[in-house]
């Protein structure tokens, strides 16, 4: 297990994770690190901001195999910090927002990112 989560350390171990990965040494790392409760204040080691289910995966996949907390963020309001850990790593999802409605299925998918406010579903 490694004592220190860099974001290089992980992009060299997450090697083909397309989004964004956030430590504690990078410029946007407070705002990013940042929830909608205001009061809690937790400092994760990553931030990991997925672009697709295989960034998902592969965050879980290195938060495991280092023995890390794990707290997932949709649209970063729940109240209670839940999407926020403390040494741990975040999977962010705000990057991933795409509606798709299937009007033959009568279906929807919403991407783990998506907030009441995203509009414009795109049509089959």
């Amino acid at each position: 297990m490694s004592t220190t989560i860099t974001r290089d350390a992980a992009r060299r171990e997450l090697s083909g994770f397309e989004g964004q990965l956030i430590d504690r040494e990078d410029a946007d790392y407070e705002q990013a690190r940042g929830v909608y409760n205001a009061m809690v204040d937790k400092r994760p080691a990553l931030i990991a901001r997925c672009a697709g289910p295989g960034d998902v995966a592969s965050a879980i996949r290195f938060a495991h195999d280092h023995e890390l907390a794990v707290a997932v963020r949709g649209g970063a309001h729940n109240g209670a910090g839940l999407g926020t850990c403390e040494g741990g790593v975040v999977i962010d999802l705000s990057m991933l927002k795409e509606i798709d409605v299937d009007p033959q299925a009568r279906t929807v998918r919403v991407g783990g990112g998506c907030t009441w406010g995203r509009s414009g579903p795109r049509n089959r």
